[in-house]
């Protein structure tokens, strides 16, 4: 079951200020989504949705103007990798990074697994090694 992450900004901060938080927490990676899956920048490294976990999400939605609507997804993959996608929210947002998305783990800001995702993508390994075996 899928956990919702939704953390609307205070109205001071902006998309810049959030990404600049999510760096000094590690957050150095900037991927995209291609139809293969979620890109490293470099192109070098794709994860499918199940290897991926959403650990934060900043929405910005305070101008009356929707293009102005933004969203930051801070993501963590199952080798450690983590790194940030941004994308536009509401009618202007790209459906293929929606479409990954849907697909990808949330876990609660405050949740065990956040502190430690290597719980969470321990238990997916285990289950993985389980249906291959």
């Amino acid at each position: 079951m899928k956990s919702t992450v939704d953390h609307s900004v205070e109205k001071s901060q902006t998309l810049y200020d959030c990404l600049v938080k999510a760096v000094e927490r590690g957050y150095y990676e900037s991927f995209r989504v291609s139809d293969q899956g979620l890109i490293t920048q470099n192109g070098k490294k794709i994860y499918t949705a199940e290897e991926v976990m959403i650990s934060d999400v900043c929405r910005f939605d305070q101008s009356s103007n929707s293009k102005d609507h933004s969203v930051l997804y801070q993501l963590e993959t199952i080798d450690g990798r983590k790194g940030t996608l941004i994308d536009a929210y509401g009618s202007y947002a790209n459906e293929k990074l929606i479409s990954f998305i849907r697909h990808v783990r949330s876990v609660p800001k405050n949740s065990a697994e956040t502190k430690s995702p290597t719980n969470f993508f321990g238990k997916l390994l285990m289950r993985l090694k389980l249906v291959s075996a």
